[in-house]
Order: C-alpha cells, then structure tokens, then sequence
C-alpha cells in the first residue's frame, strides 16, 4: 500500500458514511452545488432524476446531510471495449472541504472500478479540472495518483455565462486526469520527497518552467531532461483579483508549456506535485516525466535519482 493511501486510512473522517446519489437527493445536491460553486447553474430536476437513476454517482452523508458528492457517468475509454467512470462534478460543502471528505469519494471512485461491481470492462476514472488551480492540482496528482496526458484549451467556451463565479475571467482550459485504480502507480507508487526535487533542482536549474521563464523566452521548447517542474499559481483567485492581465499571462505560459511537453515526440506526462521553497516562499510545481511507466510504481523516484 503506498503512504498516501495508508494516511488517507489513518485519517479518513469521522461519522461519514457513503451511498450512491439518487433521484431523490436532487434539492440536497442542489444546495451542495452552491456551496461549493457559488454561482453555479444546474441542470433540471428531470434532467438529475434520468442521470442518477444509473446508480453510479457517489454521495457523503453525515448524520442526514448530504456533505459531498461525485456525479458521475460511464463513457467510452480511449482503448476500444473499455470504458471510464467519468466524474463529471465533485464537491463538498464549503464548511467541510479540506477535511477528507473528496479523498474518501474518490476513493471510493476508485473502489467502483477496483471490484468490477459496476460492470465488465470499466477500467478507469477520469476528469477534467483547470490547471491554474493548484489546490486541485495537488488533490488529484499527488494525493489520488491521476496522470495528464491532455491539455484542453477553452474547453468549455460557454463557462463564462454557465460556470460558477471562480471560473469567471479566463478561457476554461482543462486538464484531462486519468487514473486506473488497478495498476501498481495507484496501488503502490512510491514519490520523491520535497528534498529530492530540491536537489534535483539545484543541480537542473532549467529542469524549471517559470511565468517568468516564460516572459524572457518562449516557455515551449525542447527538452533533454527526464523531468521537468512547471509552476502554478498558488492563488490564481487573488491574482485574477489584482491584476487579471497577469492570470492570462499564466494562461498562456500554460498552454505553451503543455503544447509543447503533451506531445508523441516529447513524451511528457503530469504525474505528481510539488511544493518546494524559494527564497523561503512557497512556490507549487506540476511535475511531468517523459515516458511514464504506470506499471512501475518507482519511475518517478528512478527517473530523479539516476539522471
């Protein structure tokens, strides 16, 4: 069992107990929606009704109160006679987020494929979430095991007039996670610590993507090196409140950087995330490695080390 797993256990929250989301949860859903997406427009109850009547969405109850929930769908994976769980929605209620409570329903997500109780050939989950968002980056990278092959930009170009208020302001790029609860990268990876990336670093200095970087040059170049970090904003809503001139510039330094790692030639995968010191402030990296091996649970580790 990796650590992250072994802590989740160690620490999933008290008095929580999970089942799926039905038909009738659609007010209770509803005002969770809100809380956690203030703003946000939701579809009709009908609507609700048919695409919970499948049984495949996930719901966090404490005491009588739906506190979380993962609306999901089945769809064709990439690889012909598979299939994905598709998380199209996963939120807790604001008073409740940052204590567990998504980590325990995506594993439970990943519990749902693990036990083939949804069905014969359902080998994946998968979903989309903005990159610029680095608390989200960190859950789904290093916390859950996901990898990112794919970068969407604007892949949501009515989000603007539809989304909720925080995703108001910029083009909704979106980066496709991936995990296959069944292989060794989710069930055993083993990851560097903060000091073997700072290490790394600082003997690769350009191992770095900076918005900086990005400024002087074009942040979209080859690269020899197995690994490379590139930066998120730590908090993209306060820049976007100070200056949305400069949260477009890390939306552009992005979709260079990622155009250019996210392709066959380059090989590049988003596999964890970082937060390393600089100067004693703390900045966040996505990291990406050339030619993950989802069979090893130590590339990562091994790609580091032995460069």
């Amino acid at each position: 069992m990796n650590v992250e797993r072994q802590r989740d256990i160690e620490h999933e929250p008290q008095g929580l107990s999970l089942r799926r989301l039905t038909p009738q949860d659609y007010h209770s859903f509803n005002e969770l929606a809100q809380s956690a997406w203030p703003g946000i427009k939701l579809f009709s109850e009908p609507i609700f009704v048919a695409l919970t009547d499948n049984g495949v969405s996930v719901a966090a109850i404490e005491g009588s109160e739906l506190v979380g929930a993962s609306f999901n769908f089945i769809k064709p994976a990439a690889r012909s006679g598979e299939y994905a769980l598709y998380v199209h929605m996963l939120g807790t209620k604001q008073e409740r987020q940052g204590k567990g409570v998504g980590r325990k329903i995506m594993r439970e997500n990943y519990r749902l494929i693990e036990s083939g109780e949804l069905g014969p050939g359902l080998t994946e989950v998968k979903l989309t979430s903005d990159p610029l968002e680095a608390k989200n980056v960190m859950f789904y990278l290093h916390h859950l095991g996901m990898v990112v092959q794919t970068y969407k930009p604007d892949a949501y170009k009515t989000l603007s007039t539809t989304g909720a208020e925080q995703h108001i302001g910029l083009p909704a790029d979106r980066f496709v996670y991936t995990a296959q609860p069944i292989t060794p990268w989710i069930r055993e990876r083993r990851l560097p610590t903060p000091d073997v990336y700072a290490n790394y670093v600082n003997q690769n200095p350009t191992v770095v993507r900076t918005l900086a970087e990005n400024k002087e040059r074009s942040a979209a170049g080859e690269t020899s090196f197995p690994v490379v970090l590139v930066e998120v904003p730590m908090q993209i809503e306060a820049i976007k409140h100070a200056s949305m001139a400069e949260a477009q510039d890390w939306r552009r330094y992005h979709q260079a950087v990622f155009a250019s790692l996210f392709t066959e030639s380059a090989g590049f995968s988003a596999v964890d995330a970082v937060t390393l010191l600089s100067d004693g402030i703390p900045r966040q990296f996505i990291v990406c490695m050339r030619n993950f091996d989802q069979e090893n649970p130590e590339c990562l580790l091994q790609q580091i080390e032995n460069y």
